[in-house]
Protein backbone atom coordinates (compact mmCIF):
# COMPACT_ATOMS: atom_id res chain seq x y z
CA UNK A 1 0.00 0.00 0.00
CA UNK A 2 2.87 2.52 0.44
CA UNK A 3 3.25 5.01 -1.86
CA UNK A 4 6.36 5.66 -4.18
CA UNK A 5 8.71 7.64 -2.64
CA UNK A 6 8.87 10.70 -5.03
CA UNK A 7 12.03 10.15 -7.61
CA UNK A 8 13.72 14.20 -6.14
CA UNK A 9 13.53 12.77 -2.68
CA UNK A 10 14.95 9.86 -3.11
CA UNK A 11 17.75 12.06 -5.07
CA UNK A 12 18.05 14.17 -2.11
CA UNK A 13 18.04 11.07 0.40
CA UNK A 14 20.74 9.37 -1.37
CA UNK A 15 23.04 12.74 -1.01
CA UNK A 16 22.14 12.87 2.73
CA UNK A 17 23.24 9.33 3.26
CA UNK A 18 20.01 7.65 3.50
CA UNK A 19 20.31 4.07 1.86
CA UNK A 20 16.93 2.22 3.10
CA UNK A 21 14.47 3.15 4.90
CA UNK A 22 14.03 2.07 8.56
CA UNK A 23 10.89 0.05 9.81
CA UNK A 24 9.28 3.12 11.68
CA UNK A 25 9.67 5.05 8.25
CA UNK A 26 7.71 2.19 6.07
CA UNK A 27 5.21 1.82 8.91
CA UNK A 28 4.30 5.47 8.98
CA UNK A 29 4.62 6.12 5.39
CA UNK A 30 1.89 3.08 4.85
CA UNK A 31 -0.26 4.37 7.55
CA UNK A 32 -0.73 7.71 5.93
CA UNK A 33 -1.74 6.30 3.07
CA UNK A 34 -5.44 5.41 4.80
CA UNK A 35 -5.92 8.77 5.78
CA UNK A 36 -7.02 8.09 9.43
CA UNK A 37 -4.93 9.88 12.23
CA UNK A 38 -1.80 7.96 13.31
CA UNK A 39 -0.12 8.20 16.86
CA UNK A 40 3.62 7.20 17.16
CA UNK A 41 5.78 6.57 19.77
CA UNK A 42 9.44 5.36 19.23
CA UNK A 43 12.77 6.35 20.43
CA UNK A 44 14.66 9.24 20.12
CA UNK A 45 17.08 8.71 17.01
CA UNK A 46 14.68 5.79 14.83
CA UNK A 47 14.08 8.08 12.32
CA UNK A 48 10.20 9.68 13.62
CA UNK A 49 10.74 12.92 11.87
CA UNK A 50 11.61 11.21 8.05
CA UNK A 51 9.33 9.32 8.70
CA UNK A 52 6.29 11.76 8.46
CA UNK A 53 8.28 13.82 6.12
CA UNK A 54 8.53 11.54 3.42
CA UNK A 55 4.80 10.74 3.05
CA UNK A 56 3.94 14.93 3.51
CA UNK A 57 6.28 15.86 0.96
CA UNK A 58 5.59 13.05 -1.44
CA UNK A 59 1.40 13.81 -1.26
CA UNK A 60 2.52 17.72 -1.94
CA UNK A 61 2.15 19.07 -5.42
CA UNK A 62 4.46 21.80 -5.71
CA UNK A 63 2.82 23.42 -8.93
CA UNK A 64 -0.10 23.90 -6.45
CA UNK A 65 1.66 26.48 -3.97
CA UNK A 66 -0.61 26.09 -1.17
CA UNK A 67 0.08 25.16 2.97
CA UNK A 68 -0.49 21.07 2.87
CA UNK A 69 1.02 20.75 6.22
CA UNK A 70 1.61 22.14 9.17
CA UNK A 71 4.23 20.16 11.98
CA UNK A 72 3.93 21.62 15.78
CA UNK A 73 7.21 21.63 17.83
CA UNK A 74 7.29 21.86 21.55
CA UNK A 75 10.45 24.11 21.37
CA UNK A 76 12.36 26.56 18.87
CA UNK A 77 14.95 24.33 18.39
CA UNK A 78 13.14 21.54 17.25
CA UNK A 79 11.15 23.37 15.00
CA UNK A 80 14.48 24.80 13.41
CA UNK A 81 15.78 21.21 12.92
CA UNK A 82 12.16 19.94 11.51
CA UNK A 83 12.88 22.61 9.06
CA UNK A 84 15.98 22.20 8.04
CA UNK A 85 15.72 18.28 7.27
CA UNK A 86 12.14 19.24 5.41
CA UNK A 87 14.70 21.68 3.24
CA UNK A 88 17.55 19.39 2.94
CA UNK A 89 15.14 16.34 1.42
CA UNK A 90 13.17 18.97 -0.57
CA UNK A 91 16.00 20.58 -2.16
CA UNK A 92 15.48 18.95 -5.45
CA UNK A 93 11.76 20.05 -5.56
CA UNK A 94 9.97 23.34 -5.56
CA UNK A 95 9.02 23.14 -2.48
CA UNK A 96 8.56 26.40 -0.22
CA UNK A 97 8.65 26.32 3.97
CA UNK A 98 8.28 28.36 6.88
CA UNK A 99 9.54 28.34 10.15
CA UNK A 100 7.33 29.97 12.50
CA UNK A 101 8.85 30.92 15.86
CA UNK A 102 8.85 33.24 18.78
CA UNK A 103 11.73 35.34 19.51
CA UNK A 104 12.24 36.29 15.85
CA UNK A 105 11.03 39.11 13.77
CA UNK A 106 7.16 38.42 12.88
CA UNK A 107 7.47 40.61 9.27
CA UNK A 108 10.14 38.38 8.06
CA UNK A 109 7.93 35.23 9.29
CA UNK A 110 5.31 37.39 7.83
CA UNK A 111 7.23 37.84 4.43
CA UNK A 112 7.43 33.54 4.35
CA UNK A 113 3.99 33.19 4.50
CA UNK A 114 3.59 35.22 1.29
CA UNK A 115 5.73 33.11 -0.68
CA UNK A 116 2.53 30.10 0.24
CA UNK A 117 4.65 27.60 2.07
CA UNK A 118 3.29 24.14 1.48
CA UNK A 119 5.04 23.17 4.75
CA UNK A 120 4.69 25.22 7.67
CA UNK A 121 6.85 24.39 11.08
CA UNK A 122 6.72 26.28 14.16
CA UNK A 123 5.62 26.56 17.95
CA UNK A 124 2.69 26.69 19.23
CA UNK A 125 2.63 30.41 20.39
CA UNK A 126 3.64 31.65 17.13
CA UNK A 127 1.33 29.64 15.49
CA UNK A 128 -1.65 30.41 17.20
CA UNK A 129 -0.95 34.02 17.37
CA UNK A 130 -0.63 34.13 13.43
CA UNK A 131 -3.83 32.22 13.27
CA UNK A 132 -5.62 34.58 15.05
CA UNK A 133 -4.25 37.28 12.43
CA UNK A 134 -5.78 35.12 9.96
CA UNK A 135 -2.32 34.58 8.33
CA UNK A 136 -1.76 30.89 7.90
CA UNK A 137 -4.02 29.72 4.92
CA UNK A 138 -5.66 26.66 5.59
CA UNK A 139 -8.33 25.58 3.23
CA UNK A 140 -6.11 23.47 1.48
CA UNK A 141 -4.49 22.44 4.34
CA UNK A 142 -4.17 17.96 4.83
CA UNK A 143 -2.09 17.33 7.90
CA UNK A 144 -1.47 18.54 11.08
CA UNK A 145 1.92 16.54 12.51
CA UNK A 146 2.42 17.45 16.37
CA UNK A 147 5.60 16.44 16.76
CA UNK A 148 7.04 15.15 20.39
CA UNK A 149 3.02 15.84 21.43
CA UNK A 150 3.78 14.36 25.35
CA UNK A 151 6.41 17.37 25.46
CA UNK A 152 3.81 20.24 23.81
CA UNK A 153 1.88 19.21 26.63
CA UNK A 154 4.37 18.99 29.78
CA UNK A 155 5.96 21.76 28.70
CA UNK A 156 2.76 23.72 29.62
CA UNK A 157 1.14 24.41 26.13
CA UNK A 158 -1.92 22.37 26.62
CA UNK A 159 -4.02 25.71 26.07
CA UNK A 160 -2.20 26.96 22.84
CA UNK A 161 -2.85 23.21 21.56
CA UNK A 162 -6.32 23.21 22.01
CA UNK A 163 -6.88 26.41 20.60
CA UNK A 164 -5.02 26.21 17.79
CA UNK A 165 -6.22 23.07 16.79
CA UNK A 166 -10.15 24.59 17.40
CA UNK A 167 -8.71 27.19 14.90
CA UNK A 168 -7.39 24.59 12.13
CA UNK A 169 -9.83 22.38 10.08
CA UNK A 170 -10.21 18.60 10.87
CA UNK A 171 -7.61 16.90 8.54
CA UNK A 172 -5.58 13.69 9.32
CA UNK A 173 -3.20 14.23 11.96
Amino acid sequence: MQREIKDELKRAMKQLGYTELRQIQEDVSDAFETGHDIYVQAMTGSGKTLAYLLPVLSNIDSLEQKTKAVIIAPTRELAQQIHRVCTDLSSYMIIHTACLIGGTDPGIQQAALKQKPEIIIGTAGRLLDLMRQNLIPTESLQYIILDEADQLLSLGQKEEITALLDLLPPVQT
